[in-house]
């Protein structure tokens, strides 16, 4: 196989975790679209590690033609003569790549250059290479464009319809980033008395916490079985399978985004102390808000199920519960003076640069 000479590629190999490779996404299909290039798509150096087409069906809306990495394909690209960034030519199926700091970027081990380009312009070579991490909220923009295969909304609606209606949801990460999670539970103590909760997190630790900190009262629930993997993120576990780890993740996104309350806190970056939330955690908040970008997603899911899944919540009445709800909107809005601003631009419909989104 050799790649066409009539037209213009761009591989494209997102990492990090499930946020920034879906962000990583979005700004290359954004790319691929406005400089009408066939967009080669190489997940398994993501977090996900697995190609796209293990999760999601082929309807991906990108614009131009789209290829997932395969044998084939990789055997052409080693073949291109006209190659950007040059240092990997003839060597796209076998280069590889290590993180350095300062600024925190992934660069090709050999040459120690970084695998990026200028995404506010078109490029003469015929195939441009892109190898990045890095957040942000595209990534809600990128899951607007995707349907989950049948068989993987099957399985996520069966693990969330036990759950039932009416219940709230805690995200704390709490692996290669830190959460102070036994402050913030005892925080969430008062507002989830005698609440239902879905708890999701990476940490065995501040499940087991969640148990012992929220009120007796508190019914504490979980979809996902994630084993004890220390101070690593689920994506670094690569020994753990892809397609379950997959599941668990995407288990425990689309359980938040049904919730009726949603409460994530700061995480604490472990290279420089810094304090930021989770993408993740704003990817379920963007995805709850919008619950017609969940329902696509399920879309090849069964669908008498997935109306049981949307079913309204059940009203609890009574002086407490409303008292309740007002501490619990307290705490929301505390939250939200941070996250609004992210919240709106990511859900505006306005055009997207694929430069703007990071890494720059």
């Amino acid at each position: 196989m050799q790649l066409d000479t009539a037209k213009r590629y761009l591989l494209s190999r997102p990492h990090g975790g499930f946020n920034d490779t879906f962000v990583q996404l979005e700004k290359s299909a954004l790319y691929a679209e406005k400089f009408g290039r066939v967009l080669i798509l190489d997940m398994s150096r993501s977090g996900l590690g697995a190609q796209l087409d293990t999760l999601f069906d082929g309807s991906f809306d990108v614009g131009p033609e789209l290829l997932v990495w395969d044998a084939d394909i990789a055997q052409a690209c080693d073949k291109a003569e006209s190659v950007y960034p040059d240092f990997v030519k003839n060597r796209l199926s076998s280069y590889s790549v290590v993180v350095k700091f300062k600024p925190i970027r992934l660069v090709e081990k050999i040459s120690g250059e970084t695998l990026n380009f200028d995404h506010s312009c078109d490029h003469d070579a015929q195939l441009l290479v892109y190898e990045q991490f890095g957040g942000g909220s595209a990534s809600f923009r990128a899951l607007k464009r995707l349907r989950l295969r049948a068989d993987v909304a099957n399985a996520i609606v069966a693990r969330l319809l036990p759950l039932g209606r009416g219940y709230d949801a805690v995200h704390i990460r709490h692996s290669d980033y830190k959460t102070q999670f036994h402050r913030f539970l005892v925080r969430l103590r008062p507002l989830l008395h005698k609440r239902r909760v879905l708890i999701c997190s990476d940490s065995v630790a501040a499940k087991s916490a969640a148990q012992k900190i929220l009120h007796r009262s508190t019914s504490v629930m979980s979809v996902a079985d994630i084993p004890d993997i220390g101070r690593r993120a689920l994506h670094q576990a690569k020994e753990l399978d892809a397609y379950d780890r997959n599941l668990d993740l995407l288990c425990d996104l689309f359980g938040m985004a049904l919730s009726d309350q949603l409460f994530f806190t700061q995480v604490i970056a472990k290279e420089s102390g810094r304090r930021l939330y989770s993408g993740f955690s704003l990817l379920a908040e963007l995805l709850r808000r919008n619950k017609e970008v969940v329902r696509q997603l399920l879309a090849n899911a069964d669908q008498e199920a997935v109306e049981a899944l949307f079913a309204p919540s059940p009203q609890v009445p009574g002086l407490y519960r409303r008292l309740q709800l007002w501490g619990q909107r307290q705490a929301r809005r505390r939250m939200e003076k941070r996250t609004e601003k992210r919240f709106n631009r990511a859900e505006r419909d306005q055009p997207l640069a694929p430069e703007s989104i990071g890494p720059r």
